[in-house]
C-alpha cells in the first residue's frame, strides 16, 4: 500500500542537510477514499524508527533497489494532525540534487510504503487505516501536473490568487532547479515534462472557462518560467 501527501514540507534546514516532513495525513479522505487515523503508525515507528531497529528508510519515489537511498531517518512521530519524519540527506550526488529540489519548491510530495494491519470501511467505501506496517518513507518530487489534473477533473478548484499564486511557485521551483540542477538527465527530462504538461493543462482550463485566473494574474509562458533566476 502506497499513499501520498502533497505539500507538506515542515521544516528545512540546509546547512545541516536536514528535512522535516509529513508523509501522512490523518482523519482526511485521499485519493482512493481511505481515511488514515491518528495512532496508525505509533507502533511501527516505535519498533521500526529511528530510536527502534531503524528498519524503516528514507528512499526516492519508492526506488530501493535502483537509486540509492537518498537519507537517514533520525527522528519519526505523530502530532494530531499528522505523521512525520525527520531525515538527514545523504552525502553522495544523487540526494545533494534532491535537496536542491527541497531547497528550490520544486519537492512538494511525500508518500510511505507500507502494509495496513487493521482497517475497517468509511461513510465513502474506502478503509479506515487503524494501524499500519511501515516499511519506508519516500520523497515524490512531481506534483504540480497532478495538481493540473485535479483541476481539469474539477476536483480543485482555484478560489483566490493565494491559490494561484502557490501552483505558480512551485512551477517557478521545477524550472529553477531544471536550470541549476546536477540530477540526471532523466529526472531533468521528467522536470520539464512536468511543466509543460501543467502549462498545457492550465491553458486548456483557461480557453474552456472552466476556471477564471484573477485579474492581476498573468499565465506565464515556459519561456517566462526559464527566464526565472
Amino acid at each position: 500500500m502506497k499513499k501520498k501527501v502533497i505539500a507538506v514540507v515542515k521544516d528545512l534546514d540546509i546547512k545541516k542537510r536536514e528535512v522535516k516532513f509529513a508523509f501522512s495525513l490523518f482523519n482526511e479522505y485521499d485519493s482512493d477514499k481511505d481515511i488514515t487515523m491518528q495512532g496508525a503508525f505509533k507502533k511501527s515507528i516505535a519498533e521500526n524508527g529511528p530510536s527502534g531497529t531503524g528498519r524503516i528508510k528514507h528512499a526516492y519515489n519508492h526506488e530501493i533497489k535502483t537509486v540509492p537511498l537518498i537519507g537517514t531517518l533520525k527522528e519519526m512521530g505523530e502530532t494530531n494532525e499528522y505523521a512525520y519524519a525527520v531525515s538527514k540527506m545523504m552525502n553522495h550526488e544523487f540526494a545533494s540534487a534532491v535537496l536542491e529540489g527541497y531547497e528550490e519548491g520544486a519537492i512538494k510530495e511525500h508518500s510511505y510504503w507500507g502494509m495496513a494491519l487493521i482497517k475497517g470501511r468509511n461513510d465513502e467505501g474506502g478503509h479506515v487505516i487503524k494501524e499500519v506496517a511501515l516499511k519506508e518513507v519516500s520523497t515524490v518530487p512531481w506534483g504540480a501536473q497532478e495538481k493540473a489534473k485535479l483541476l481539469a477533473l474539477g476536483k480543485g478548484e482555484i478560489k483566490n490568487i493565494k491559490d494561484l499564486e502557490s501552483f505558480k511557485e512551485h512551477l517557478e521551483g521545477l524550472a529553477r532547479w531544471v536550470k541549476k540542477s546536477k540530477a540526471t538527465d532523466d529526472i531533468i527530462f521528467d522536470l520539464e515534462t512536468e511543466i509543460l504538461k501543467s502549462i498545457e493543462i492550465l491553458d486548456t482550463l483557461e480557453m474552456e472557462g472552466r476556471q477564471e485566473a484573477p485579474e492581476t494574474f498573468k499565465p506565464l509562458s515556459l519561456a517566462e518560467i526559464y527566464s526565472i533566476t
